[in-house]
């Protein structure tokens, strides 16, 4: 009878640590899901298309940054950009591409979702100082090359049909 009762002692411990262990992965996987979520939420995503002024075409690898952050893209060749995983908050975004006058659009408002802010540049000169290119005489010294062509290197060249004019070119 001592079996008996040792026996259905055991198993009700088993059952029960069995319960424990299911009722703690739940909670885990409900805990973490709620931090999945609330960290979705905390972040937003910055998209849209650069134009060109006065052709209205859109501009490619016009770079997008939102300044003081490490976020930034550069359009692709329909002028649209999208930038992810944003903190929620005002930010300064920057649109810069040589040629064209730079672009800033202040507190830029980033919410939770996708976010949308496109942009117009206007093309500029650029103008530098005189740059003046003189060549440099180059001076080339072939006397300490020499080369041993033998009958096989002459035969096994290709296309040199066994010329050795043709291999030395």
């Amino acid at each position: 009878m001592r079996y008996v009762k040792d026996y259905m002692v055991h198993r009700n411990f088993k059952d029960n640590l069995l319960q424990l262990t299911k009722l703690f992965l739940n909670l885990v996987v409900l805990v973490g899901s709620a931090l999945v979520l609330h960290a979705q939420q905390k972040t937003g995503s910055l998209e849209g298309t650069v134009f060109d002024k006065s052709t209205k075409q859109p501009l490619d690898l016009v770079n997008v940054f939102i300044e003081g952050t490490t976020f930034g893209a550069a359009t692709d060749s329909k002028g649209y950009y999208n930038i992810r995983s944003i903190r929620v908050g005002a930010y300064t975004v920057r649109f810069s591409i040589i040629g064209y006058k730079e672009r800033r659009f202040s507190n830029v408002q980033i919410r939770p979702g996708r976010n949308d802010l496109s942009a117009v540049l206007e093309e500029t000169l650029l103008q530098t100082d005189e740059v003046i290119v003189t060549p440099k005489p180059e001076r080339y010294d072939a006397s300490g090359i020499s080369a041993r062509l033998g009958k096989d290197m002459v035969a096994s060249t290709p296309g040199s049909a066994q010329d050795i004019f043709w291999v030395v070119q």
